[in-house]
């Protein structure tokens, strides 16, 4: 079974005590064979993170952790903002390891400019708490959309990768984690 865990918090990208029970529960799941994908916000700090692409390749860095992406997919998705309907770009990207069973875990990283600047508590400049978490929901759930029906499903779809977007296998139930 595959069960895609959603939530703004999983360790080491943390802050609190929530982001320890993520991968606690993807641990014990994996025990039981379950397959459990961790959809997350791609923060972007000054000082604490940055993404970059070198030469075709992705790459996320959080204070010492560094991760290697693929990237999956961008499309465009409406949220409601300053009283009107906007149409934001939306891109996802896989950061795969193995466990010491050789066990594939992934971590989907949901990036949206402007939306996941600041820490993972705190309003940005540019957006509310609820917004970046209502704009996080709806790109996961659009990204369902995606894997359950087709590209057709979204605006301005563009499949990156057709191999890394077929790794992440389609779920049989949904996992959320804190308020939002």
């Amino acid at each position: 079974p595959v069960i895609w865990s959603v939530t703004c918090e999983f360790a080491p990208i943390k802050e609190g005590g929530l982001g320890s029970v993520p991968p606690e529960i993807r641990n014990n799941a994996e025990k039981l064979g379950v397959n459990i994908p961790t959809f997350i916000p791609m923060y972007l700090n000054e000082g604490s993170s940055t993404f970059c692409e070198t030469e075709g390749k992705y790459f996320y860095t959080k204070g010492k952790n560094k991760f290697p992406l693929e990237k999956l997919v961008s499309f465009k998705t409406d949220t409601f903002k300053e009283g009107k309907i906007q149409t934001i770009p939306v891109e996802m990207y896989l950061y795969e390891d193995s466990d010491e069973k050789n066990n594939k875990r992934q971590l989907v990283f949901v990036k949206a400019d402007g939306y996941f600047d600041g820490t993972i508590y705190e309003a940005s400049l540019k957006t509310e708490e609820s917004e970046k978490f209502a704009v996080f929901s709806k790109a996961v759930y659009e990204f369902l959309k995606l894997k359950l029906d087709s590209p057709k499903a979204l605006k301005d779809v563009q499949i990156s990768s057709a191999s890394a977007l077929e790794k992440i296998k389609e779920p049989d139930g949904i996992m959320l984690n804190d308020w939002q």
